[in-house]
């Protein structure tokens, strides 16, 4: 098991959010398996972060197109300028299939956050 989730190429997670699903949960049981050895259950976390990092990327980006859609959108109808995000973006996340991706409670509280993000 440990030699093909070894093969992971973070390219192809980033371009198949479900294929890079599979590799998490996969890596997740690997890194909590108390019958893997310290040094393999490391490694599973290791990797199991930069694939998390690599589908969290990818939602922020999609997030963030659509968020300027809807800006560009309400520009174009000369209309006010929607609130971003309208809603706590873990529930944006997880609702655009991003369960995986969760913005820390203290970046939601945080008064200079450059996004302004809200809970």
């Amino acid at each position: 098991m440990k030699d093909q989730l070894g093969e992971i190429n973070l390219f192809e997670v980033k371009n198949d959010v479900a294929f890079g699903h599979l590799f998490f949960w996969a890596l997740r049981a690997v890194e909590s398996s108390p019958q893997a050895k310290v040094a393999v259950q490391t490694d599973a976390k290791r990797r199991m972060h930069a694939v998390q990092g690599t589908i969290c990327s990818k939602a922020q980006l999609k997030l963030t197109l659509r968020h300027l859609k809807e800006a560009n959108e309400a520009v174009r109808k000369g209309e006010r300028l929607p609130e971003v995000p309208k809603s706590d973006p873990n529930k944006e996340l997880h609702s655009e299939g991003f369960a995986l991706c969760t913005v820390p409670q203290e970046a939601l509280n945080c008064s200079t956050n450059p996004v302004g993000w809200r809970t």
